[in-house]
């Protein structure tokens, strides 16, 4: 009898001990696939939204892009992670202006980051649809410090501080995209000439899309200030009391 207990005592301490080593393997195989699945995050700084890879609709408006025969397409996109707010990406301060494009970039890279490339700036501003509005495809004065109509006049509005419009959102949860001040991107205007490109319009009243061929064979812009194809450019050097920026960045797994 205390044999038998004794070869029973030893199965138990056997089993229990294969039972131990397969829960730890089960732990270590659960642990690797998470971590070759874990999301990737945005760097460790103040309110970065997290854009996801995939693909999204670019939307062209304008004679350039008419005489180019471009239209809209559908253009997959790495992800990134790109200010939540305009520079200095704080909920309720007003953004930075009368910062030339190479200002603009240099203070991004104090950071870590860089200036947003414009097809990243456009799928933040529009989503996966290329949404005309951060908010849809309707214009509506009151959702973006844009400018405002009242009967036949249009007035301007004045630089307003970051997430005042509570909805002026994209479809991410990215504020004032459309509106607001205009923001300088890494996007050369065109081959041949060093000027930069500048995204999202502005609180002023310049809404027309007078685009045209100058004599010298560069495409002008000027801009309007509340769609997606709001676009227009100057000099890096140049300052103005409209334009401004946000950084984007290279999402990073722990």
């Amino acid at each position: 009898m205390c044999r038998i207990t004794a070869v029973k005592l030893k199965w138990s301490a056997f089993l229990a001990l294969i039972i131990g080593f397969a829960v730890v393997v089960c732990f270590a195989i659960y642990s690797l696939i998470r971590l070759s699945h874990e999301e990737p995050r945005c760097p460790d700084k103040r309110g970065m939204v997290y854009i996801p890879a995939g693909s999204f609709w670019v939307r062209y408006e304008g004679e350039r892009w008419k005489a180019e025969g471009r239209s809209d397409e559908l253009v997959e996109l790495n992800a990134f992670c790109i200010d939540r707010f305009e520079y200095p990406n704080l909920w309720l301060w007003k953004p930075r202006v009368k910062v030339s494009w190479q200002k603009a970039k240099d203070l991004c890279a104090k950071q870590g980051e860089r200036l947003c490339a414009g097809y990243e700036w456009q799928k933040a501003f529009g989503g996966p649809e290329g949404l005309r509005y951060p908010y849809g495809n309707e214009f509506d004065q009151n959702r973006c410090n844009t400018y405002y109509q009242i009967g036949n006049r249009i007035f301007a509005r004045s630089r307003a501080r970051s997430g005042i419009f509570k909805r002026c959102v994209s479809p991410y949860g990215v504020y004032d995209m459309s509106g607001n001040v205009s923001e300088w991107t890494d996007e050369l205007w065109q081959n041949g000439f060093d000027d930069r490109v500048l995204r999202g319009g502005s609180f002023n009243t310049n809404i027309h899309n007078c685009q045209r061929l100058q004599p010298n064979g560069m495409w002008h812009f000027c801009n309007y200030s509340e769609s997606i194809g709001s676009i227009h450019h100057h000099p890096p050097f140049l300052l103005k009391d409209d334009d401004g920026f946000r950084c984007c960045a290279e999402p990073i797994k722990d």
